[in-house]
């Protein structure tokens, strides 16, 4: 699947990468490559898989064959379009493999399929051949000059009772939008209408729900995209989604990854919180405990929920007078994740977001098991290397917040070791104090300057008012 991870419309926003692809969950009708030729020129990869080439090059004959460009060969029937797309399924999620395809041969693909958009075989493998090929940026440009998400939309509307067929459509317009033309087109011919109509029809069926919030969330990483989604009821449909579906791991992935974007914004995040968002995210948390990704995307959600002016109503309902809920959920995906660089930041991130309201200061103070959540992950960033500097500074950040706490500061660097890790004897001694922490960041070669200067700043709060 397309995990975006840091290629961005906007600066704040997330939008899932293109290093691997989103092959999606559906049954899919291969991704027919409907080129006319079968001939090495088609494409101007030198380092696609060659297996990955060969595929793709028969799945293109398949749809020749059902059209009958070809009057030499043999006519495609609904089983070789099957195969062709199964073979597809198979092939590697990796970018480096996927062909690239030259502008006209795309240009004739997306044409034969505008002509073909009744037939629902024909469709649904030109579908998944096309979401296959979107997974390589500059096959997702050429799209984006050949109408291919008007085609995309138009074939959504023509099969709109097929679900299976509606979820790699999702999928093929997730992958596209990571082009900013192809998303601008997306927005311009009410795609997002169209796909909540059909999130509407569908809530029952998970495969395609996850497949559209992949897509939702990659609509939301530009400010147009997620005012078209908060403009048509997004943030009920969404929250209600959650609490359906909280045992489905791969929909809440992708769900909380479109959460994380429209957070971002204050009204949005307002919004949301109205409708409880805060609860809901926390109870996600608390059921797949041990899945990271949600964790992390959890946390990330959180860190913007729990930050916002709005949240203190929300926080202190949630089952006590400090939200402690709240806080014991991030705490043990601390622990249970903390090697994670990722949920490292985001965890570290939202208890400084909980620490800005002085209503909850209290519920932070003494609570060692934070304190030694925190440490033991910087430490890990340390080890990682300097690029998790942004990791580290955060965990450095969040150990200056709770470090305004007089009884806070004297936890920090009175801790031993009260917790069980797979570590050295000597790292043991060491590993839930903070003086060691900072020093360790300062002498660490691979650490940059701005863990430095945040570590010497923590050490500094902490030492300020002890004696000895």
């Amino acid at each position: 699947r397309l995990v975006k991870k840091g290629h961005a419309v906007a600066t704040r926003f997330v939008a899932r990468s293109s290093t691997k692809g989103r092959m999606g969950c559906c049954e899919s009708r291969q991704d027919p490559f409907i080129i006319g030729g079968r001939e090495a020129s088609y494409y101007q990869s030198q380092d696609a898989d060659e297996s990955s080439f060969s595929v793709v090059v028969r799945a293109s004959e398949m749809i020749l064959a059902s059209i009958g460009d070809d009057p030499g060969q043999q006519a495609a029937t609904p089983a070789m379009l099957r195969s062709a797309r199964l073979a597809i399924l198979e092939l590697p999620r990796d970018t480096t493999t996927v062909p690239e395809v030259e502008r006209k041969d795309l240009k004739r693909m997306v044409n034969i399929l505008q002509r073909e958009v009744e037939n629902t075989d024909i469709i649904l493998t030109g579908l998944v051949l096309l979401r296959y090929l979107a997974q390589r940026q500059s096959n997702q440009k050429a799209v984006a000059s050949e109408d291919g998400v008007q085609f995309v939309l138009r074939a959504m509307l023509a099969h709109d009772a097929n679900s299976t067929l509606q979820g790699v459509a999702c999928d093929t317009l997730g992958n596209l939008l990571q082009e900013e033309e192809n998303n601008r087109q997306f927005l311009k011919l009410k795609g997002v209408d169209a796909i909540f109509g059909a999130v509407k029809s569908n809530l029952a069926n998970t495969r395609f729900l996850e497949a559209a919030c992949f897509l939702l969330g990659n609509v939301a990483s530009s400010e147009e995209g997620l005012k078209q989604i908060t403009s048509r009821g997004g943030s009920s449909i969404v929250l209600s989604i959650l609490e359906a579906h909280q045992n489905d791991v791969d929909l809440m992935k992708e769900l909380l990854f479109l959460l994380s974007n429209m957070v971002q914004t204050e009204d949005v995040c307002a919004e949301l919180i109205g409708h409880n968002a805060i609860e809901s995210v926390a109870s996600v948390m608390e059921l797949n405990k041990e899945v990271a990704e949600v964790q992390s995307l959890g946390c990330s959600c959180l860190c913007h929920l729990c930050g916002h002016e709005s949240s203190m109503a929300s926080l202190l309902t949630v089952d006590d007078s400090e939200g402690l809920s709240i806080v014991a959920t991030i705490i043990t995906a601390l622990q249970l994740h903390p090697t994670d660089p990722q949920l490292v930041r985001r965890a570290a991130s939202a208890i400084i977001a909980l620490s800005s309201h002085e209503q909850l200061v209290p519920g932070l103070v003494g609570q060692t098991d934070i304190i030694v959540a925190l440490i033991v992950g910087g430490r890990n960033m340390i080890k990682l290397g300097e690029q998790e500097t942004q990791a580290l500074v955060h965990v450095l950040k969040a150990l200056e917040s709770l470090a305004k706490s007089v009884k806070n500061r004297r936890i920090m660097m009175s801790l031993k070791e009260e917790f069980v890790m797979a570590m050295t004897e000597e790292e043991e001694e060491e590993q839930g104090r903070i003086v060691p922490l900072c020093l360790a960041v300062c002498q660490s070669s691979s650490c940059r300057s701005a863990s430095v200067s945040r570590s010497l700043s923590l050490l500094s709060k902490v030492i300020e008012g002890l004696e000895g």
